[in-house]
């Protein structure tokens, strides 16, 4: 991802509904996205035993009821986690112009409120008035709508009140939907004198924070990275879907700073890999495609030369740990759901 979110740390959007011809079709399209959803539902929960009934990830506090969004890395888990971590870390690393730091969980506001992420950092929740069960609002639509997580409130109050039930109580009874932040508030000091704070939502503004030593540490020359893992906090409305939507998580993460005045980092000639893209929807090359990291570069699918340089790293990684190459994919955000802060992500 490429973005312009160190500058504030120191100093009508498209939509596109799915249409059918005819009513029958809305049904049949509605019949078939459930049937999909359901098969992926079974398959979800076949990994999720497996997982369980091998020691390699648990549910969390699971002799109190659990907690959704938490899990424990069991035995095997947690050797797979420290292995791939390293691999990772050694990899990056072996770049020679990238060092590792650690830094703080917990984020003093004035960080965040710099970084945008007090404001913006937020998701859209609706409440069922039958059951008062609480749910993430695009969630709900996904069936509905291509890109529900795209929408905005009012948009998706128009959906909601279209008849979709909620998967607690099967009643069609909604809130209006409103934004929630999701970052975990905390305090740092005793009682009325404490600042506020934050569990960091991610990684990077801590990173950010250590540019000016960073740079002293390289001799004041660009470029340069570091690469950091460790724990991030998000409190996610309606966890789900096993690991993909936790509310604690293992986060590894690289920021590469650069001059754009400066030559391209890296020679992407060395990277003739076919490889399969599939571009920003909205952009004017939509639709998957294969091609090599340097002919996506030049078609402007890929905008800048350093992501390509680290898009075709990024490859060498996951193949490095064993991932089929044919199973990759490589999907560009579209920019109704970047980051607030991205001009290009993958």
């Amino acid at each position: 991802m490429i973005s312009n979110c160190f500058e504030p740390l120191y100093g009508t959007r498209g939509t596109a509904l799915i249409s059918q011809s005819s009513e029958d079709g809305l049904k049949d399209g509605w019949r078939v996205a459930s049937s999909l959803k359901m098969a992926d539902e079974r398959r979800l929960e076949r990994l999720t035993s497996m997982l369980k009934r091998r020691g390699i990830i648990l549910p969390a506090f699971e002799i109190y009821g659990g907690v959704s969004g938490l899990i424990d890395y069991g035995p095997v888990g947690a050797a797979m986690l420290r292995r791939v971590t390293q691999n990772w870390l050694d990899h990056w690393m072996s770049q020679g112009d990238i060092v590792e730091i650690d830094s703080p969980t917990i984020t003093p506001e004035a960080v965040l409120i710099a970084s945008g992420h007090v404001g913006e950092f937020s998701d859209l929740m609706t409440e069922c008035k039958a059951c008062s069960s609480v749910f993430r609002a695009d969630h709900l639509i996904e069936d509905e709508h291509p890109n529900a997580d795209s929408l905005g409130a009012q948009e998706i109050d128009g959906l909601l009140g279209s008849g979709i039930t909620c998967p607690s109580c099967q009643e069609s009874a909604w809130t209006a939907a409103q934004p929630m932040n999701l970052m975990f508030q905390t305090s740092i000091g005793a009682m009325s004198s404490g600042r506020t704070a934050y569990m960091r939502p991610e990684t990077a503004q801590g990173m950010f924070m250590l540019f000016p030593s960073l740079y002293r540490h390289f001799r004041q020359r660009l470029p340069f990275g570091a690469v950091q893992t460790g724990h991030g906090y998000r409190n996610e409305i309606s966890p789900r879907q096993g690991m993909i939507r936790l509310r604690e998580f293992n986060m590894a993460e690289l920021e590469y700073f650069i001059d754009p005045q400066d030559p391209p980092v890296g020679d992407i000639s060395k990277h003739n890999e076919i490889i399969t893209l599939i571009p920003d929807p909205d952009g004017p090359h939509s639709g998957e495609s294969r091609m090599s990291f340097g002919a996506a570069l030049e078609a402007g699918i890929v905008r800048h030369p350093t992501v390509a340089w680290f898009l075709a790293r990024t490859w060498d990684f996951l193949v490095g740990v064993g991932i089929d190459p044919a199973r990759i994919r490589f999907r560009q955000h579209a920019s109704t759901e970047m980051a607030h802060y991205a001009a290009d992500c993958w």
